[in-house]
């Protein structure tokens, strides 16, 4: 990009830093010390091993050797981001640098998973820096852009939840400024929203009564006093975000006001001077060019829980809009979720990589995305394109998986697809002299828990025993009655229609080789199967359809893919490279080769482990009598393991006792891959 502006980063203090609350080598240390080069060999090594690896970590720091013992924790930490002892491992590193802001990260795990002592240092600016570490380890990675605040009440820690708003959400990322916290304010009374979180905030309100706000993300650097240089016949969109309300920034030509904790743009075509008494938020600018090698939009739906089995079911009765449109493209029929619920899958459609290779599986404990793996954002930033979340949950944003996004405009509750709809056409056209990679999240098939209302249309068709004695489970183990099967259906035709409006839109201003739309699910539901496992066909079932030049047109693929397989068809079709990293296959229908086998799995501490294999004929259920312990294992030695015939709704069991034992041995000789033990 032209040299618009350079921006100011902080830099890392000595040899160690910390970045997201881990300790990490400086940037030229990083390289010289390989802490994260790729070694597939390293990546499947034996427990024995990974001992033995963390007893010579340990060895280093006795020995004052903290750049190996930070390159062994390290890739500990990448093989079981789960286990104290890596999380202990990684403490003794940051105590010995004295960086008390990971070491209260890192001990606030093992605090927040065991209980056991985490002892304060008695210096007041270590204590602050160590608490404010605790309150990163003590937060949820789904609650974004909130935060634990923790203090010490003299007896014990006192925890407040809080939202970072006006200051930068932490990263593990280094050369690009991290996400400023602002308020979601696209057209209306400047500040107010802005205000209304702030009096939340000072009424201490717990964050359930206000994460129905919406949250405006961008990646900028304070400033107050900066000069926009663009090159000659170059033109820009800067983002900027307010300190203060009614904050004049002053350019040549006069004054322009600012509102607190909202997003604005300012055009540059030519020199330009801003200053401001207190510092304003500046993000990278947006250079408005279309390039012959690009698409000018890449559109990825995530239609969040839309269990494709049961819509095949129904002959595509709810989703009339998404059939017509995605008939002229590539729709998979036979795609199947790595996880079972949101959390989990996200990390693996933006990978890549199934959880057992990410180790991202599980959203109690704040587990981070490695620097060198790159995300589906990140290559597309990469490409040149404008990254936007126009509508999201935020569940990447801590963990790291959808960290390459300039901006994202997010939501921790509700994400319907009449806004998302709207905000889609509205980012096309303000920000159409630019190629864009957008992602729109919409929850309308999600299954929703006793608190969430049901829609209007849905509660007319009701009678009151399909209302009364709800029980309050998990939306994954939401039952099949009448209640959630009309609201489900009713949110889907929902969805239908806006997505309609959408695609009419695309249709209408776009040529057929100017766009590619990707919409896919992230995991099926239980609402309409009488045989409830948390991996059955109707849970694991997900929508995968392609739409765009240089996709086929016309074509219904039965063959079998992976949710980690929409990271290699975008790389496919738009232009980035698939390496050993992942997990992820490119189908034959793109080009590629048929996939043999899928693999579901649910790891979930204190539930038992269960994996789903499935091949073109059979389907194997696998699960273990024990439950997965904190650290992401489990032992295998009891289980039950049954084949299914995959016709119908995989409930035919085959009697096959060769065809059991071959499902046996693969799993027996990848147990370490599945985290098992004891597996005989």
């Amino acid at each position: 990009m032209a040299g618009i502006f350079v921006f100011t980063l902080v830099l890392s203090r000595g040899v160690l830093s910390v970045v997201d609350g881990c300790v990490i080598l400086d940037i030229e240390e990083i390289s010289s010390a390989s802490v994260v080069a790729w070694d597939k060999r390293m990546d499947r090594m034996n427990e024995e091993q990974r001992k033995g690896m963390l007893a010579e970590c340990h060895q280093a720091v006795r020995c004052g050797e903290l750049q190996r013992a930070l390159v062994l924790a390290r890739r500990a930490y990448r093989l079981r981001k789960q286990d104290p002892q890596v999380w202990q491992a990684l403490a003794e590193i940051a105590e010995a640098s004295g960086d008390w802001q990971a070491v209260g990260f890192w001990r606030g795990l093992i605090f927040f998973q065991q209980g056991t002592v985490c002892r304060l240092p008695e210096n007041a600016e270590a204590r602050a820096a160590m608490l404010w570490g605790l309150g990163w380890a003590f937060t949820s990675p789904q609650d974004v852009p909130y935060r634990t605040d923790v203090q010490w009440g003299g007896t014990g820690f006192v925890l407040r939840q809080d939202v970072v708003l006006g200051d930068r959400l932490p990263e593990e990322l280094t050369g690009v400024p991290g996400y400023w916290g602002g308020v979601y304010h696209p057209w209306a009374r400047m500040n107010i929203r802005g205000k209304m979180v702030e009096k939340f905030r000072s009424a201490s309100t717990a964050i359930v009564d206000y994460d129905d706000m919406t949250y405006d993300l961008m990646r900028a650097d304070p400033v107050q006093d900066v000069t926009l240089t663009p090159d000659a016949g170059e033109s820009y969109l800067v983002p900027l975000g307010g300190s203060e309300a009614d904050q004049e920034l002053n350019l040549p030509m006069g004054t322009f006001s600012l509102a607190k904790h909202e997003v604005s743009f300012l055009r540059v075509e030519k020199p330009l001077r801003l200053t401001s008494q207190q510092p304003f938020w500046l993000g990278a600018p947006i250079l408005l060019q279309h390039a012959p090698h690009r698409r000018k939009i890449i559109l990825n739906i995530l239609a969040d829980g839309l269990c494709w089995d049961e819509q095949k079911r129904e002959h595509g009765a709810n989703i009339p809009n998404i059939l017509r449109f995605f008939s002229k493209g590539l729709i998979f029929d036979e795609a199947y979720s790595g996880s079972e619920y949101t959390y989990p899958s996200l990390a693996t459609i933006e990978t890549g990589m199934l959880p057992t290779t990410s180790q991202i599986f599980e959203a109690k404990v704040l587990t981070r995305l490695e620097p060198d793996i790159v995300t589906l954002s990140e290559q597309m930033k990469r490409l040149g394109y404008y990254c936007v979340n126009v509508m999201g949950d935020g569940e990447g944003i801590y963990n790291g998986v959808t960290r390459g996004f300039d901006r994202m405009i997010i939501n921790s509750t509700m994400q319907p697809a009449y806004e998302g709809m709207e905000r889609t056409i509205r980012q096309l056209e303000a920000f159409g002299e630019t190629d864009q990679f957008i992602f729109l999240h919409v929850s309308d098939p999600h299954p929703y828990n006793k608190d969430i209302k049901c829609r209007e249309a849905a509660q007319t068709q009701l009678q009151p025993e399909d209302i009364v004695n709800i029980p309050d489970n998990n939306s994954v183990f939401s039952r099949a009655d009448r209640r959630n099967q009309v609201s489900n259906r009713q949110c889907i035709r929902d969805m239908d229609r806006q997505l309609g409006y959408l695609f009419a839109y695309l249709q209408e201003h776009f040529r057929e080789d100017e766009y590619l739309v990707c919409l896919y699910s992230d995991h099926g539901c239980s609402v309409y199967s009488d045989h409830p496992w948390l991996l059955s066909k109707m849970h694991g079932n997900t929508a995968l359809m392609l739409r765009g030049g240089g996709v086929p047109q016309g074509v219904h693929a039965q063959e079998l893919v992976s949710t980690a397989d929409i990271y290699a068809i975008l790389g496919h079709y738009v232009g980035f490279a698939v390496d050993e990293k992942h997990d992820a296959n490119l189908p034959e229908a793109c080009g590629g080769q048929r996939r043999e086998m899928t693999v579901s799995q649910s790891i979930y501490r204190g539930q038992t482990r269960k994996i789903c294999l499935r091949t073109e004929r059979y389907a194997c259920r696998f699960e273990t009598e024990a439950f997965t312990r904190d650290d992401g294992t489990v032992d295998a030695s009891s289980y039950s393991l049954h084949v299914f015939l995959r016709e119908g709704e995989e409930e035919t069991e085959a009697m096959d006792e060769a065809v059991r034992q071959a499902f046996h041995d693969y799993l027996k000789a990848h147990a370490e891959e599945f985290m098992l033990e004891g597996l005989e």
